[in-house]
């Protein structure tokens, strides 16, 4: 199974390109979690059930760093682990890779994320952002684990309780943005403490009622991020609600909109809640994926709020959240990548130029590292 984790920097292919396995775990993580560690289980859980200890110790996310060297994952047994990505690329067997270096996580994360000026040369620079349920935020070193740089607290100023961001976005290389229900916020890495500001994605019922304010937003718990070239943030909720905001999302609602249809093709195209999105290299396009979809929605944002195409076939219709990346070559062809619940990882090759229904053109066989095929 292809689970949450896809990262790729292949450039868009073609129908009859191939595409070799490199690089593997191989069969290390193909097991339970307490067949891996034997004991952890309980250790992390408390006193774990038959069900916690044979749970499959499968990848949930994985994340490519910007320079290309490094993979970041999240498995099922709750430890983030390094991989250093091979430099040499043989025509033997794929090479079996090891952790660089791992760390368990005392309770599940909520998201974590990047820094967008990953270079393995230059440590200050290597850093990883995660949210946990009550717990600050913290900003580690992929390349150590167990090195904290940075704690950032964002509490509820009523109960004081910390609030766990489930999804998280660097704007440029010294600010993030933090989503969760209702609200936003901005962090500065180099300022300590709580955000620098909050920015509710709707404004309140009282707000509406008796002042008039605009109706104009998103509701809900924000599931994704994603930022433009043109600095336009969009925000996706679980209540299938996307919104756009200026200024990486520190200004006016840009539009917002729902992920409902009234058309023949909203039974087939309905999910559980946007779990990704995604902008085309020019601004022009958003790429909407949710849960338990087997479709993958594309907007053609100069037309706001206006379905462009879908693409089909991406097996997955589950609540667990796989992943899809967007790949572009010179000529501005726009390649979807989408991992499935089958193994598979599947193409639609140049999805901006064309409308409706798109079927695959092509499919990757990743746990066997085959040549693509339909």
């Amino acid at each position: 199974m292809v689970e949450e984790g896809l990262a790729t920097s292949t450039p868009a292919v073609e129908k009859q390109s191939e595409i070799r396995c490199v690089a593997s775990t191989g069969d290390k993580y193909r097991c339970t979690v307490d067949e891996t560690h034997p004991g952890w289980a309980e250790q992390v859980y408390g006193v774990a059930t038959s069900l916690d200890r044979n749970e499959s110790n499968c990848f949930r996310h994985a994340l490519l760093s910007a320079d290309g060297t490094a993979v970041v994952t999240y498995n099922e047994d709750l430890i983030l682990r390094t991989f250093a990505v091979p430099s040499f690329h043989g025509d033997e067997k794929p090479a079996i890779v090891s952790p660089y270096c791992s760390a368990p996580s005392p309770i599940k994360l909520s998201s974590f994320t990047l820094h967008p000026a990953f270079d393995v040369t230059n440590p200050a620079s290597t850093l990883l952002l995660t949210s946990q349920p009550d717990l600050p935020l913290r900003l580690t070193n992929a390349l150590d684990l167990s090195y904290t740089h940075a704690s950032y607290t964002w509490q509820n100023p009523l109960t004081e309780a910390y609030i766990s961001p489930s999804s998280l976005l660097f704007i440029d290389n010294t600010r993030f943005i933090a989503g969760t229900k209702d609200n936003i916020a901005l962090f500065d890495i180099e300022v300590g403490g709580g955000p620098v500001n909050e920015y509710p994605t709707r404004k309140g019922r009282k707000a509406r009622k008796l002042y008039g304010a605009d109706t104009a937003g998103i509701g809900g718990i924000v599931s994704s991020l994603a930022l433009s070239a043109d600095n336009i943030l969009a925000a996706g909720t679980y209540n299938r609600q996307v919104g756009l905001f200026e200024n990486a999302g520190q200004g006016e609602t840009v539009a917002a909109f729902d992920l409902k249809f009234n058309d023949a093709e909203d039974s087939l195209l309905r999910g559980n809640g946007v779990s990704q999105l995604a902008w085309s290299p020019c601004g022009n396009y958003l790429f909407v994926a949710e849960r338990q979809s087997d479709a993958l929605l594309v907007y053609d944002i100069r037309h706001t709020g206006q379905r462009l195409s879908y693409v089909t076939g991406r097996c997955a219709l589950t609540t667990l959240k796989l992943s899809f990346d967007v790949a572009s070559n010179p000529e501005g062809k726009i390649d979807i990548w989408a991992g499935g619940t089958d193994g598979k990882v599947r193409v639609w090759c140049d999805v901006t130029s064309r409308e409706g229904r798109i079927e695959p053109d092509c499919a990757l066989h990743a746990s066997h590292g085959e040549h693509p095929s339909l």
